[in-house]
């Protein structure tokens, strides 16, 4: 079967809409699927997972390679003179030049979208635009046809052996999977008969439920994609793949004990050290971990249990086994539809309802003529059965606010229950209830469940705090008397938890999934959300159906960026930035909602003599260059200018001024390669890292490189290079000054959409800060 970027319908429509396509599929599921780039299988696989079916026969499909890519057969076995290998350059060898009148998919994709505002027909039979469409689509897969026949003669001309196989591996469908799958239909109909009754909001959490019992498998599956796409590339692609290390060899330095093996590596290699575990190319399950890494010398350590060869490659083995959590979702949409979804936590969220709190029906949650902390206390406490939330932007005291109200529940006598992404931001969070019961010389039992004992000394060495390695040890410490536990969602989604806390509070629910609420959910009564949606979104893999594969925040904000006042409680002062920083950030991200605190304005920079820097705000630097991606050494020298002068300055807090020294900079970046160039260029003590390794830290100044010349030349676009959140997190960790460093010819660029319109106007208003 031959298919293009486009025209896949003529794939898809058979095996995915067609009730009946088993005729189809026994026809076509060993065939040969030709393609040229990696277009089609991206796309089977994003329309699998948006729509949630098929997700059996795709991975059969993939599993038996029958998708032929023939751009990497021409890209390994053909050498043209071409200035790239695209199918345009290639078909010169085999056709005549096109006629049609559809130059490229780009420009299908815009004549169809003219289709769409001005419509000149129903479909290609009537329509001359879909018309011209679909003869280049149809061209295209005549194109690849002819591709194919040329390259089979080819074969044969060159006795090139064919090696393949028609048999088709076909695993047994597991019972409990397809019981999911049907009782996932059920309640995808009925949420159908909800909508058509007129309950909208009934019918989104009923689809959102059915959708979260097989979220974490579809989380899972672009994992496994890229593992077993990896483990088939050479050393070559692998070291342009950042998450790799390609071409390891054994250094003479004998190994260590605990099996540390030093091996060498080339130090120009993009290398992203994130995953807990590796594995080693051509050995399966040779799972080894890294424990040091020495970039600029090209020298990490490989933690093995046995000896590995003397030269390797690396893949990251990213997988986490998501039990207990699905069979715990299972249980709470079973018990949810047993009694047609009653008032709950997890229902008000999953409708978007407004908090049922006692005494609190209507208007504002929180007023704004009294002080802040004793009625979030008080609307907690009030809450019956139910969810709220608490955006908290960057230095708003989210923490704070949250230690105090857990403290005052925990003096309540009651159940708390702290769950998060990461035990970072757990621990974070218990830290800070300890710290508030001190302060008041209260007596509190803190529990941490972690399997790790040596993962936060700071914390887990402290008497008052019971670091346990699972949920069964966390029942040890419930014995009636109030008590605070913390763990992931593994911990409470575990049978043994459902019922036990009062409250379950959630930090960081801009990057916690639907999915894992719904699992742990039947642990508590109450739900408290904490986090700011306009931050570092969670990071998804996977392509999920309707709304599911949204953050908490995500979910229940629609789109807004701060929280109506009659739904939640937004937190309004920033007690980090100073004022000239804050202005920025509230009217640029949070709808001038967000206000510096006095004090913060105490907080400024006092520049050395003769120079050029503001003592609060944000400035924009420009710097030419041309021709940058992901570094730019002309940044680089500019930044060491800034740097330079900054080391002549003082800083002024608490009425006292002092020097302003090197880690007092946070130097942010969006791409390794920057980060790796400024950290050679300023040295071992600079503070240097791309933007998600600062969230949650603040420095009186903030200097931050773009690297890219042109956005629409970067990689991953527009939408990563200005991101909002991004920016946002990167200018908000400055407490006084916040420096742009970037090329101007950022704000010439070229909008597709009106999201990318919006992104553009963000980064403009940045590009209009008084510069240096």
């Amino acid at each position: 079967m031959i298919c293009s970027s486009v025209n896949l319908c003529f794939f898809i429509r058979p095996s995915f809409v067609r009730p009946n396509s088993n005729q189809f599929w026994r026809k076509f599921a060993v065939a040969g699927h030709y393609h040229y780039a990696a277009y089609e299988v991206s796309a089977v696989r994003r329309l699998m997972g948006r729509h949630g079916v098929c997700e059996f026969e795709v991975d059969q499909l993939l599993r038996n390679n029958v998708f032929i890519d023939l751009y990497q057969i021409v890209r390994q076995a053909l050498i043209v003179g071409e200035p790239r290998y695209s199918i345009k350059n290639i078909e010169h060898l085999y056709r005549p030049k096109r006629d049609t009148q559809v130059a490229s998919g780009g420009d299908s994709v815009v004549v169809y979208e003219m289709w769409r505002d001005e419509p000149d027909g129903l479909d290609w039979t009537t329509s001359e635009t879909l018309r011209d469409i679909r003869d280049y689509n149809k061209d295209d897969c005549d194109s690849t046809e002819e591709l194919t026949r040329w390259l089979r003669a080819c074969q044969t001309q060159g006795n090139v052996e064919f090696r393949g196989s028609s048999e088709m591996k076909q695993p047994p469908r597991k019972e409990e999977k397809e019981q999911i799958s049907s009782y996932r239909e059920t309640l995808l109909n009925k949420a159908d008969d909800e909508r058509s009754n007129g309950k909208a909001a009934t019918a989104t959490a009923i689809e959102l439920l059915a959708h979260s019992l097989e979220f974490h498998e579809r989380e899972a599956k672009p994992m496994w994609w890229k593992y077993f796409d990896r483990v088939a590339m050479t050393d070559v692609e692998l070291y342009d793949d950042p998450d790799c290390l390609a071409g390891l060899v054994r250094t003479e330095t004998p190994p260590q004990a605990g099996g540390v093996y030093e091996y060498g590596f080339d130090a120009n290699q993009d290398f992203k050290s994130n995953a807990k575990e590796y594995e080693i190319v051509g050995m399966e399950r040779s799972r080894v971990s890294l424990d040091e890494i020495d970039e600029r010398l090209g020298l990490v350590c490989v933690v093995s249990s046995s000896s590995p060869p003397k030269v390797i490659s690396l893949v990251p083995y990213e997988y986490v086994r998501p039990a207990p959590i699905p069979a715990a979702i299972k249980k709470a949409v079973i018990a949810g539809e047993a009694d047609r979804f009653p008032p709950s936590a997890l229902v008000d969220f999953l409708t978007r309802s407004r908090p049922r709190i006692l005494g609190n029906v209507e208007g504002p949650i929180i007023s704004s003529d009294r002080e802040l902390l004793p009625q979030v206390i008080e609307v907690i406490r009030n809450l019956q059965s139910s969810c709220l939330c608490i955006q908290g932007p960057p230095g708003a005291g989210k923490t704070y606010t949250a230690s105090h109200t857990i403290l005052a529940l925990l003096r309540d006598g009651k159940k708390i229950a702290v769950t998060s992404n990461s035990h970072k931001a757990i621990n974070n969070l218990i830290s800070g209830v300890r710290k508030a019961a001190q302060d008041e010389r209260v007596v509190v039992k803190l529990v941490k469940v972690d399997r790790d004992p040596n993962r936060d000394p700071e914390l887990y060495d402290k008497p008052d705090v019971f670091v346990v390695k699972d949920a069964t040890g966390a029942l040890k410490h419930m014995t009636g008397q109030p008590v605070l536990v913390g763990g992931t969602a593994w911990t409470f989604a575990n049978e043994r938890m459902q019922g036990l806390y009062d409250y379950l509070f959630i930090d960081e629910a801009g990057q916690v999934s639907i999915a894992n609420l719904v699992g742990t959910s039947m642990s508590a009564r109450n739900i408290v959300l904490m986090g700011d949606q306009m931050q570092l979104p969670q990071p998804a893999q996977g392509v999920h159906p309707g709304e599911s594969g949204m953050s908490l925040l995500e979910f229940y904000m629609q789109g807004r960026a701060t929280i109506p006042p009659d739904l939640g409680v937004f937190l309004p002062t920033s007690y980090r930035m100073h004022p000239d920083v804050c202005s920025f950030i509230s009217h640029a991200i949070y709808e001038g909602r967000l206000h510096g605190e006095p004090v913060a304005a105490t907080r400024y920079i006092i520049p050395g003599p003769n120079s050029r820097l503001k003592s609060t705000g944000i400035m924009f630097h420009g710097v030419d260059h041309e021709g940058n991606t992901q570094a730019s050494d002309e940044e680089v020298v500019a930044i060491r200018g800034i740097v330079a002068e900054l080391l002549t300055a003082s800083v002024m807090k608490d009425g006292k001024p002092r020097p302003l020294t090197l880690s007092d900079i946070l130097f942010i970046t969006p791409y390794n390669h920057q980060r790796r160039k400024l950290q050679d260029a300023l040295g071992a003590g600079a503070k240097v890292g791309t933007v998600d390794k600062f969230q949650g830290q603040e420095a009186p100044v903030v200097i931050m490189s773009m690297c890219s010349s042109d956005v629409n030349e970067s990689p991953r676009g527009m939408d990563f290079l200005f991101s909002k959140n991004r920016l946002n997190v990167a200018i908000s960790r400055a407490m006084c000054l916040a420096v742009v460093v970037g090329s101007p010819s950022l704000g010439n660029a070229s909008v597709a959409n009106l999201k990318q319109m919006a992104l553009a106007a963000l980064f403009c208003r940045v590009l209009g800060s008084s510069g240096l």
